[in-house]
């Protein structure tokens, strides 16, 4: 009987911790319900931290928006979702104006088979309000960051109803109640995909992601725009191999990139690599085992410090354990950390909480289902 309300009602299975050199769990949880659940984006709110995902298990029909509010323990506060009857998944989060602004893809809603889904909630997880944008093909949106200066939003995304190739880069940029100021798209005749974009200090934006349409592999692919949209410069970076990025930083003197690589070694390992402002390779890092390595978020958490997240199977207790890299202004490992059990588990973000930080992603270890929302605190 408890296995089958395991499976009835959401699961919130507390782990044991443990303490790593320079490093100590405070805790780490699942979230979820039976059929499978999965965590990209994670938000500091008022007296916990608010998660979105993806859901199976509760919600309208298909995937859909799963929305989770924590307390600082990591117990429940919340939990909404949010969709129609086809997919509809979430991969960001950020702090808006009297609420929240979520960022994803729809297939239940919008013009197409697919379009990027925009939704702002309050502190209840109430919508406020939800936008669509797209047109007859497929889009979605990864990313979003606000531009303080202007007190608007930059979306990152792909689309294949607009631009040039199989995918291009999709930018739109909205106000505060979701209105579109402007939309565009980057990329050659291939496909581009947009997964990250950063503010720069004199009003630019920087977008990052990867691209087939300039070799005959597939590159990291950057771009930098002005506040209209106007492209600045674009850049590739790679070997012969594929080389994928996720996420990038802002470090005042340029842009730290993450993400993975096969161009230098047998099996894909976490690619870091630094350019300056005019997208010009400053240094390049290599990091991993006999496994696949990869990180998928990178941000800056000290005046010379780098904190990054992903997935890893070349080392800790299983197929793929959430991995933890922090390095400093040049590159170099200042810590590492692996966790997760048997399974599959990765981290896909985080957010700093005063002395600690609460990572984001999914577990197979620790589920009843196919996968759960996996949380852990930690202090580095």
């Amino acid at each position: 009987m408890k296995k089958l309300a395991l499976l009835i009602f959401l699961l919130i299975v507390t782990l044991p911790s443990f303490s790593l050199e320079r490093g100590e769990l405070i805790w780490e949880k699942v979230y979820g319900g039976p059929k499978g659940e999965k965590g990209y984006g994670i938000v500091l709110a008022i007296n916990g931290y608010i998660v979105v995902g993806e859901t199976l298990s509760f919600g309208s029909g298909g995937k859909d928006i799963y929305i989770l509010k924590i307390d600082k323990k990591g117990n429940k506060i919340w939990e909404k979702t949010f969709g129609g009857p086809k997919d509809d998944y979430a991969y960001s989060i950020i702090k808006g104006k009297n609420g929240y602004i979520i960022i994803g893809g729809t297939r239940s809603f919008g013009e197409g088979n697919s379009d990027v889904l925009v939704l702002k909630i309050n502190e209840g997880g109430e919508i406020l309000w939800y936008k669509t944008f797209g047109g007859k093909g497929f889009e979605e949106g990864w990313r979003i960051e606000k531009d303080k200066r202007e007190e608007n939003y930059v979306i990152v995304g792909r689309t294949t109803s607009f631009g040039r190739g199989q995918y291009d880069f999709y930018l739109i940029k909205i106000d505060e109640n979701g209105n579109m100021i402007w939309e565009k798209t980057f990329g050659g005749k291939g496909s581009d995909y947009g997964y990250d974009i950063c503010t720069t200090s004199d009003g630019k934006y920087v977008a990052v992601g990867i691209s087939n349409s300039f070799s005959e592999t597939q590159d990291i692919y950057v771009i930098k725009i002005d506040k209209n949209g106007n492209l600045i410069w674009e850049k590739t970076f790679g070997g012969k191999g594929f080389d994928y990025a996720y996420s990038l930083a802002y470090s005042g003197d340029g842009y730290i990139i993450v993400g993975n690589s096969n161009s230098f070694s047998e099996t894909p390992d976490l690619y870091i690599l630094k350019i300056n402002q005019k997208g010009e390779k400053i240094w390049e890092k290599i990091y991993g085992g006999k496994g696949y390595d990869t990180g998928f978020y990178i941000r800056k958490i000290g005046k010379n410090e780098y904190l990054i997240v992903g997935g890893s199977n070349s080392s800790g207790a299983g197929n793929s354990d959430l991995f933890i890299v922090k390095i400093n202004k040049e590159g170099e490992r200042i810590y590492e950390g692996f966790f997760g059990g048997e399974d599959l588990d990765e981290g896909w973000g985080f957010i700093k909480d005063i002395s600690s930080y609460i990572f984001v992603g999914r577990s197979e270890s620790f589920s009843v289902a196919n996968s759960e929302i996996y949380l852990l605190k930690l202090r580095i």
